[in-house]
């Protein structure tokens, strides 16, 4: 009796393991996904903007970072949201995942990046790639491109 009870505890705690497993799994995968599709989005508004002001320039702070991939400026959001015409539930996405920090995306104002966010966004102004980086102790790494296992 005692070995089946405790059989079926161990099983009960294997079962709930696994539960577990797979809902933080599904949580980081979400993040993953939300972080893909700021990028994605982040991708077409870069050189959208550059269509439609005709400034051949995207829109940056005074400030770069240097990452693994190279030296890239901040992206000046609140002139890239203010530009490109984008739903408000877009625009709230896209500022979303914006660190804010010394030198972030929002220091020109007038639009806010969040204090429990974690990326910073760049651009290569000559090939208008977006690249990412995430500050913080709760990043995988700092100084690389892509996403670092935490969302926003």
């Amino acid at each position: 009796m005692y070995k089946r009870v405790m059989l079926t505890l161990l099983g009960i705690s294997v079962v709930a393991a696994v539960f577990i497993y797979i809902g933080l799994w599904m949580l980081s995968d979400e993040g993953l996904a939300s972080y893909q599709d700021i990028k994605k989005s982040m991708g077409v508004a870069v050189p959208a903007y550059v269509l439609q002001t005709h400034a051949g320039d995207p829109p940056t702070t005074s400030e770069t970072v240097t990452i693994d991939e190279g030296t890239f400026k901040i992206i000046d959001m609140c002139q890239l949201v203010d530009t490109v015409a984008f739903e408000p539930d877009v625009l709230e996405a896209l500022l979303r995942p914006c660190a804010d920090t010394a030198h972030d995306n929002c220091e020109l104002g007038p639009c806010n990046c969040h204090y429990d966010a974690h990326y910073i966004w760049l651009v290569d102004p000559d090939s208008l790639k977006v690249y990412s980086t995430c500050v913080g102790d709760d990043c995988a790494a700092n100084n690389e491109d892509g996403y670092q296992g935490v969302y926003p």
